[in-house]
């Protein structure tokens, strides 16, 4: 009976603790100052043996001032401070693909955000703070946005173009760990999060969650625009459907393994072939990169061989602010070879610059860093992301409705205004 008892008791303790925010005892939490030091001697020594030209953004001298300055520094630091200065220290190297991971017990706040001309609206949620949905974000904790902002720029990599900014600003701007080390939170499960409610504001009390926990996410858009139908991250890499009887829609958002990309580009193929399509509407808006390799062999062959069945089909390749290292890349593949016209805002990477990456761990902490190991060229201009043939920006209204004016504006384009661009 005893032994009974004592079953019982420990499945209702495990039952209670079940789904409770428990931190994980990562190595970096352990660490004196000393094996900070050494941590982060051992960071610039890496970036210095590996980058393949650490500083093409920022010069020796600055990157061996600010080296001296935070190792001084770190004896007086936080551990979230001293992950801080880490940060953006690595940010120096000014390109995307030299970064510091977060530590796999960050947390973040289940609020979703995207900058919008000059406003940063809340677009996902979590059901409890849905009533925020489609509003300005003003201030948190009473720290305007615009200083938040600003604060977070000192952690992101500036070599990559404006739109990489905005995309880099949300992505941490819900990040408990970097607000607090910045001084704007100092209660993980109490930040007020305020908006602006037509002539009114709102303020929510806010409770950051562990970052890899999953969230049911609410949104703002109601219907969701095609290209949102799966998500941010869509566990769909490559979806695709006809659109119109004229019309084959693809959303390239990311890279399957070669054996499930093979697959779906034979199964694009096929339906192309069936449908007679002779618009097709290629969306790298959600694609952040993989291996471009994917594209340029198996999808680009794929678009060749149609066109050598139905020439004078049409391409339009719809690009943004996530379209970034492979998926730049792909995209101004299909630009070249098939003559395809891009539709949308810069995307988030560069058409000249530093990619293909290599990961190593700094010894005592056993954080993640990696460094850029290739410089590629795809444009003989290195503009400010890759700059669409056609500029239409996102804009939150037309999004709430369902709308999304730039896929619309290809849809809109007949056939004529298609000759007169050498299309068909």
């Amino acid at each position: 009976m005893i032994r009974c008892y004592f079953i019982f008791l420990l499945l209702w303790l495990g039952l209670n603790s079940y789904g409770q925010d428990k931190t994980v005892d990562l190595p970096y939490r352990q660490l004196t100052k000393e094996q900070w030091q050494e941590d982060f001697h051992a960071l610039y020594d890496s970036l210095r043996t590996n980058h393949l030209n650490l500083y093409h953004f920022t010069p020796k001298t600055v990157f061996d001032q600010k080296y001296h300055a935070i190792f001084n520094e770190i004896p007086k630091l936080s551990n979230e401070q001293i992950l801080l200065r880490y940060k953006q220290f690595v940010s120096l190297a000014g390109d995307g693909h030299t970064m510091l991971s977060d530590p796999g017990d960050f947390h973040r706040y289940p609020l979703d955000f995207f900058i919008f001309g000059k406003q940063v609206i809340l677009i996902q949620s979590e059901a409890k703070y849905k009533q925020a949905l489609g509003l300005r974000l003003l201030s948190i904790n009473n720290f305007p946005i615009t200083q938040i902002r600003d604060s977070l720029n000192s952690i992101i990599d500036h070599g990559e173009s404006k739109t990489y900014l905005l995309k880099q600003q949300t992505d941490r701007l819900g990040v408990y760990e970097y607000l607090s080390a910045f001084g704007f939170i100092s209660n993980r499960d109490s930040a007020v999060f305020e908006f602006q409610d037509g002539k009114k504001t709102i303020e929510l009390k806010v409770a950051a969650i562990p970052a890899h926990q999953s969230v049911d996410w609410q949104w703002a858009f109601r219907p969701l625009p095609l290209f949102l139908e799966n998500g941010m991250e869509p566990s769909t890499p490559i979806a695709h459907k006809s659109i119109r009887s004229d019309t084959y829609y693809i959303n390239f958002a990311g890279y399957p393994s070669w054996e499930d990309f093979e697959k779906v580009t034979t199964t694009i193929y096929d339906s192309l072939n069936h449908q007679k399509a002779h618009k097709i509407i290629i969306d790298m808006r959600l694609n952040g990169g993989g291996n471009f390799d994917k594209g340029l062999k198996l999808m680009l062959p794929l678009f060749l061989n149609y066109n050598a069945l139905h020439p004078g089909t049409s391409y339009y390749v719809l690009i943004g602010r996530r379209t970034f290292s492979a998926g730049m890349s792909n995209a101004v593949h299909f630009k070249d070879c098939l003559n395809a016209i891009l539709v949308g805002e810069p995307t988030g990477a560069r058409p000249n610059g530093y990619q293909e990456i290599k990961w190593f761990k700094l010894p005592y902490s056993k954080l993640e860093v990696s460094c850029s190991l290739l410089f590629y060229s795809f444009q003989q201009k290195n503009t400010d992301g890759v700059l669409p043939d056609k500029t239409i920006m996102p804009l939150f209204k037309a999004y709430s409705e369902g709308r999304d004016p730039a896929l619309d504006w290809i849809l809109k384009r007949t056939s004529t205004q298609e000759v007169s661009r050498g299309r068909r």
